[in-house]
């Protein structure tokens, strides 16, 4: 809820032609919402590998409605991936990970069980 708005943008994932389609990637596209620290104007894009041996390219470059480009140069990424594997039985995989990571450091609860620092990693490319 905190980078996740209500307004959803449109976006476009290639998928093969044959039914039925059960995407092991997933991508969602949101306004980010009023009141958080980002610039105005900023989006918030969601991804989800449920596939733990097939990594996925993610094109970054889109276009607003008017046709400009897109500017991916800054932005926060926060990547939560799979602690390990997990415990053991019949689905045991990454996926069943008791732990989770967030940008490659484990997430434990803090004293009295407070949650840990979520904070995002800054990211700045040429684009």
């Amino acid at each position: 809820k905190r980078l996740m708005g209500s307004i959803v943008v449109t976006s476009h994932q290639n998928e093969p032609a044959k039914a039925p389609y059960r995407p092991k990637a997933r991508g969602y596209i949101h306004c980010t919402p009023s009141g958080t620290r980002e610039a105005p104007g900023s989006i918030t894009f969601a991804y989800i590998n449920q596939d733990s041996d097939t990594p996925y390219a993610i094109d970054l470059n889109g276009k607003h409605i008017n046709g400009s480009q897109v500017d991916t140069s800054l932005r926060i990424e926060y990547e939560l991936s799979t602690g390990g594997t997990g415990p053991p039985g019949p689905h045991q995989s990454e996926l069943s990970s008791l732990q989770i990571r967030l940008n490659g450091v484990i997430l434990e609860l803090q004293a009295g069980d407070t949650l840990p620092n979520l904070e995002g990693r800054r990211v700045t490319t040429g684009g």
